[in-house]
């Protein structure tokens, strides 16, 4: 297979991964609606992620090997997605999910510019614009509203937005040493040890509230499809990376929350108005300008 098939390869696991995450928010808010709360969704679809991982590696033959590095760095990025996570849920707490969203996703800037200046990966000025253009369509995609604004919220979603890039650097970094799939197991597996502390002794101290699970079996399916979505759309993210590199990966992925909506506009009915239309176009035609072909591309690989 030549670069270019590679190349190809590599987008279409991206692309997918982001189009499985789409599906993980639907999937929660009907498991809200059936009793769950937004706790024991993150709690349970870490251990669902660490389990079906698990089970395929297992069946697959891959190793499971532990040495110092994986551990050193499967627990950062576990913690990195814990508070990414974290940080994602408090900021909805002060401001709308409009807002927090777009500020998480500008997690891409953050990776392209670590890359940058450690000369992993040249990022060109027309990379940059097609940036900001597609930012601007996800404004509009989101509907995001200045009275939403809320300091404490964007405070919590930057700490999103940053253990985010921290998250997409490690796994990165890890996934070129041991393989994507067990450098996803093992990030999940320690997300999931964390989650299990903080549900154990949260509760306690008033952090936050106890964990509630799903009443019915439509809850229950809907709740392993945010596990299922979660770990599978992480999967396919980190193979496409370790082919297309991780910059340019972080950029494909802010088709992720346009593809949430859509998805949304499937499971739980939700209509886009014609203004969120014209931020999905812009959105779309940046990458496909960001993805013209006949440049030069190097695969990123973070400096070890």
């Amino acid at each position: 297979m030549n670069k270019s098939n590679n190349a190809t390869a590599g987008i279409i696991f991206v692309l997918l991964g982001a189009l499985v995450i789409g599906i993980m928010p639907s999937a929660a808010k009907i498991a809200y609606q059936e009793g769950a709360n937004p706790m024991a969704a993150i709690v349970v679809r870490s251990l669902i992620g660490v389990i079906g991982i698990g089970i395929y590696m297992g069946l697959a033959g891959i190793r499971f090997g532990v040495g110092w590095n994986t551990v050193r760095y499967s627990g950062f990025s576990g913690a990195m997605q814990s508070l990414s996570s974290l940080g994602i849920m408090f900021s909805l707490a002060y401001m709308d999910v409009s807002l927090s969203v777009l500020i998480v996703f500008c997690f891409p800037f953050i990776v392209a510019a670590f890359t940058h200046f450690t000369g992993s990966s040249k990022i060109s000025g027309r990379v940059l614009i097609c940036f900001c253009v597609s930012m601007v369509g996800l404004t509009l995609v989101l509907g995001v509203k200045d009275s939403s604004v809320s300091l404490s919220g964007i405070l919590f979603a930057v700490i999103g937005m940053v253990s985010t890039a921290a998250m997409v650097l490690t796994v990165s970094k890890l996934s070129s040493r041991i393989g994507p799939i067990p450098a996803n197991f093992f990030m999940t597996g320690w997300t999931s040890i964390y989650f299990l502390i903080v549900v154990a002794i949260g509760p306690a101290i008033g952090l936050i509230s106890d964990p509630t699970l799903p009443g019915t079996m439509r809850g229950w399916i809907a709740l392993f499809g945010v596990g299922v979505s979660f770990s599978l759309g992480y999967v396919l993210f980190f193979i496409g990376a370790a082919i297309i590199g991780s910059t340019r990966a972080s950029m494909l992925s802010i088709m992720e929350p346009v593809l949430i909506i859509l998805t949304a506009m499937v499971l739980v009915d939700e209509r886009l108005s014609s203004i969120q239309w014209v931020g999905l176009l812009l959105v779309i035609l940046s990458l496909m300008v960001i993805e013209l072909p006949g440049r030069k591309r190097a695969k990123v690989t973070i400096s070890k």
